[in-house]
């Protein structure tokens, strides 16, 4: 998502607004019959068959704006990497990978 932000985007949706299987999420029309994503990264493969935007939770949203600043050297918190909660610096591993 973070590669391809445009394509996430509700009001210009590209998936056919194959938003979630439950249907709960506003215009959905539940899953495709077709994969509509597919992720391979670093061993790691990822199918699905309804948009990733309805499974980012707010507290996940927000590391991907942390990463913005992280990616030019600026930490969470005071002092240097070793003074990061794990979680955060576990978080922009994954999200710069």
């Amino acid at each position: 998502m973070r590669d391809n932000a445009d394509k996430f985007n509700c009001k210009k949706c590209t998936f056919g607004h194959h938003c979630d299987d439950d249907m709960l999420w506003p215009e959905s029309i539940g899953p495709s019959t077709n994969t509509l994503i597919e992720i391979q990264r670093d061993g790691f493969e990822l199918k699905s068959k309804t948009c990733l935007l309805p499974k980012i939770t707010d507290r996940t949203n927000n590391f991907f704006k942390l990463y913005k600043h992280y990616s030019k050297g600026v930490l969470l918190v005071a002092g240097g990497l070793y003074d990061q909660p794990a979680i955060y610096i576990e978080a922009m591993d994954i999200i710069g990978n």
